[in-house]
């Protein structure tokens, strides 16, 4: 529980940083300089007479389409049993990224799966269905909902946190014959991102740490490596 309070207060502070970004963006672009002819002593607005004022760099936004595949290593822990699985998380999403200044909110979505293979080294494990197995082997699919807010630390390196929702008909990873009941399971972690611009694209590499935060009596954790493509929108 205080692992999922932590992912869920870094991400809701991010979150509200982010807004505060934007909403202070939104007032100076927004502000009303008076001005003064030069036959006139009325104050006039300084955008009907003069040229508009740049943007400045902490005031543009901008909006991204991305094109993501995560894959890495995995590995699932059971508080009942002495079980050790591990095996591979592979994803691959569509990324909108609204950037405003130092910061980019990255919203998508898209499809992940998972194999784990393991079992208990001593003794057999007595799954839901009451069978008895010692090795065993899960697949899993599932689509994925993905938010991010990150903050840009140099002209190249962005870092955040990362929360995704898995939305599956079987989201359990339960090392068991027969479905766990879950269709919903919620992760929460962090990812790093370092962009490489190109003339008319941008790829970004980077690592990304995801920890399970309502499995029962589990938690799965994974690294993955991640690429991405992007182009310009806006």
């Amino acid at each position: 529980m205080g692992t999922k309070k932590f992912f869920c207060s870094v991400l809701f502070l991010s979150l509200v940083f982010f807004i505060s970004s934007s909403v202070s963006s939104y007032a100076d672009s927004s502000r009303y300089y008076p001005d003064f002819g030069p036959d006139s002593d009325q104050p006039i607005h300084r955008s009907q007479h003069a040229a508009p004022k740049e943007k400045s760099a902490s005031s543009q936004s901008t909006l991204d389409l991305n094109l993501s595949v995560s894959e890495g290593y995995a590995s699932l822990a059971t508080q009942s049993s002495t079980l050790n699985s591990s095996g591979a998380f592979t994803q691959a999403l569509a990324l909108l990224d609204w950037h405003l200044g130092s910061w980019t909110m990255e919203l998508g979505g898209g499809l992940m799966t998972t194999t784990l293979s393991g079992g208990s080294p001593s003794t057999a494990i007595t799954t839901s269905s009451n069978l008895s197995l010692v090795n065993y082997s899960s697949t899993t699919n599932a689509g994925v909902v993905q938010i991010s807010p990150l903050y840009r630390v140099s002209d190249h390196i962005e870092v955040g946190p990362m929360g995704q929702i898995l939305i599956g008909q079987d989201v359990g990873f339960l090392p068991s014959i027969g479905y766990s009941g879950q269709s919903t399971a919620f992760f929460g972690g962090a990812q790093g991102l370092y962009e490489i611009p190109f003339e008319s694209f941008h790829l970004k590499t980077g690592l990304q740490y995801i920890s399970s935060l309502n499995l029962y009596q589990e938690r799965l954790q994974s690294v993955q490596a991640t690429l991405q493509i992007g182009f310009s929108l806006l």
